[in-house]
Protein backbone atom coordinates (compact mmCIF):
# COMPACT_ATOMS: atom_id res chain seq x y z
CA UNK A 1 0.00 0.00 0.00
CA UNK A 2 1.40 3.42 -0.74
CA UNK A 3 1.83 6.25 1.47
CA UNK A 4 0.84 9.89 0.72
CA UNK A 5 3.31 12.40 0.57
CA UNK A 6 3.57 14.81 3.97
CA UNK A 7 4.98 17.97 2.35
CA UNK A 8 6.98 19.50 5.63
CA UNK A 9 7.42 22.66 4.15
CA UNK A 10 3.57 23.17 3.97
CA UNK A 11 1.94 26.26 5.67
CA UNK A 12 0.42 25.01 9.06
CA UNK A 13 -3.52 25.60 9.01
CA UNK A 14 -4.66 29.48 10.27
CA UNK A 15 -7.15 28.95 13.37
CA UNK A 16 -10.25 31.31 13.71
CA UNK A 17 -9.54 33.94 15.75
CA UNK A 18 -12.82 36.46 17.17
CA UNK A 19 -11.74 39.79 15.74
CA UNK A 20 -10.18 41.81 18.45
CA UNK A 21 -12.22 44.22 20.19
CA UNK A 22 -11.47 47.20 22.71
CA UNK A 23 -11.59 46.40 26.21
CA UNK A 24 -12.98 48.47 28.66
CA UNK A 25 -12.60 48.70 32.42
CA UNK A 26 -15.68 48.14 34.10
CA UNK A 27 -17.18 50.90 36.62
CA UNK A 28 -19.26 49.50 39.31
CA UNK A 29 -22.10 50.90 41.21
CA UNK A 30 -24.70 50.53 43.65
CA UNK A 31 -27.84 52.79 43.41
CA UNK A 32 -30.76 53.13 45.48
CA UNK A 33 -34.24 54.22 44.34
CA UNK A 34 -34.34 57.08 43.08
CA UNK A 35 -30.55 57.79 42.37
CA UNK A 36 -29.71 57.61 39.59
CA UNK A 37 -26.35 57.79 36.53
CA UNK A 38 -25.37 60.30 33.79
CA UNK A 39 -23.84 59.28 30.87
CA UNK A 40 -22.86 62.27 28.96
CA UNK A 41 -19.55 62.86 26.41
CA UNK A 42 -16.32 63.11 28.47
CA UNK A 43 -14.18 65.89 28.66
CA UNK A 44 -12.25 66.81 25.46
CA UNK A 45 -14.54 64.61 23.29
CA UNK A 46 -15.71 66.45 20.07
CA UNK A 47 -19.58 67.64 20.71
CA UNK A 48 -20.06 67.24 16.97
CA UNK A 49 -19.69 63.42 16.70
CA UNK A 50 -22.32 61.37 15.40
CA UNK A 51 -23.79 58.37 16.98
CA UNK A 52 -22.24 56.16 14.96
CA UNK A 53 -18.99 57.44 15.24
CA UNK A 54 -19.78 57.19 19.40
CA UNK A 55 -20.77 53.90 19.16
CA UNK A 56 -18.19 52.88 16.60
CA UNK A 57 -15.97 50.51 18.75
CA UNK A 58 -19.27 49.14 20.10
CA UNK A 59 -22.20 49.91 22.61
CA UNK A 60 -22.77 50.66 26.18
CA UNK A 61 -23.11 47.56 28.46
CA UNK A 62 -24.80 47.79 31.78
CA UNK A 63 -24.84 44.45 33.62
CA UNK A 64 -26.89 43.69 36.74
CA UNK A 65 -24.49 42.42 39.19
CA UNK A 66 -26.47 41.35 41.63
CA UNK A 67 -28.59 43.74 44.12
CA UNK A 68 -30.93 43.24 47.82
CA UNK A 69 -33.84 44.90 48.67
CA UNK A 70 -32.61 48.41 48.95
CA UNK A 71 -29.77 48.77 46.05
CA UNK A 72 -28.75 47.17 43.06
CA UNK A 73 -25.22 46.72 41.94
CA UNK A 74 -24.59 47.46 38.30
CA UNK A 75 -21.25 47.29 35.96
CA UNK A 76 -21.25 49.63 33.44
CA UNK A 77 -18.30 49.59 30.25
CA UNK A 78 -18.43 52.28 27.36
CA UNK A 79 -16.54 54.15 24.96
CA UNK A 80 -13.62 55.88 26.54
CA UNK A 81 -15.64 59.20 24.72
CA UNK A 82 -18.17 58.71 27.59
CA UNK A 83 -18.37 59.84 31.26
CA UNK A 84 -20.79 57.79 33.49
CA UNK A 85 -21.46 59.52 36.86
CA UNK A 86 -23.40 59.29 40.26
CA UNK A 87 -26.24 61.10 40.67
CA UNK A 88 -26.17 61.49 44.53
CA UNK A 89 -29.97 62.99 46.29
CA UNK A 90 -27.31 65.57 48.09
CA UNK A 91 -25.49 66.96 45.22
CA UNK A 92 -29.17 68.04 42.75
CA UNK A 93 -30.20 69.49 46.04
CA UNK A 94 -27.52 71.74 45.67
Amino acid sequence: MARAAVHRDAPARARWEPPKQEVYAMLVVSRRADEAIQIKLADGVDGNLTLNDLFAKGPIEITLLGGNGRRVKMGIEAPPELCILRVDKDASAA
